[in-house]
């Protein structure tokens, strides 16, 4: 099986990944108060899409939570690498 691999943008953003039963858990730091916009941009891109709860966000003062079922996982780390909160992403076999 495939494994998606990214590196993260660490001059914007902290990320740490957590995988639960049936999602996958991010919690997002920004390093710089712009990549606010950015985070919200990316937000309401996955709320606008046709499935609501696919992508869930959840604001706290000092970071986001960000719950994701498996099945848009490429989605929502393709969204990342997008609003370029990523350096890169990679298939690793």
């Amino acid at each position: 099986m495939n494994a998606l691999q990214y590196s993260v943008a660490a001059d914007k953003i902290l990320l740490q990944e957590n995988k639960r039963d049936e999602d996958i858990e991010f919690i997002i730091k920004f390093q710089k108060a712009e990549i606010q916009k950015d985070l919200h941009e990316l937000r309401q891109f996955f709320e606008n899409d046709a499935v609501y709860s696919d992508v869930l966000f959840y604001t706290y003062k000092d970071h986001l939570q960000v719950i994701v079922k498996k099945e848009s996982y490429v989605s929502f780390i393709l969204g990342l690498f997008k609003w370029k909160l990523l350096k890169n992403v990679q298939w690793n076999e």
